[in-house]
């Protein structure tokens, strides 16, 4: 269908990143100052499976 609006086919694909955006950015923990490997070394001597 022929809007005449060169833009028109950008709506969706950018809405859809502006959403992924918004819920990564609120729902994502912080990794800053998280020492993986420390908590991989733990679960090894604790015996639980990885």
């Amino acid at each position: 269908m022929a809007t005449g609006n060169i833009y028109a086919g950008l709506i969706y694909p950018i809405a859809v990143d502006l959403t992924t955006f918004v819920v990564g950015s609120l729902y994502l923990k912080e990794t800053k100052n998280v020492r993986i490997w420390d908590e991989q070394e733990e679960a090894r001597k604790s015996g639980e499976a990885r």
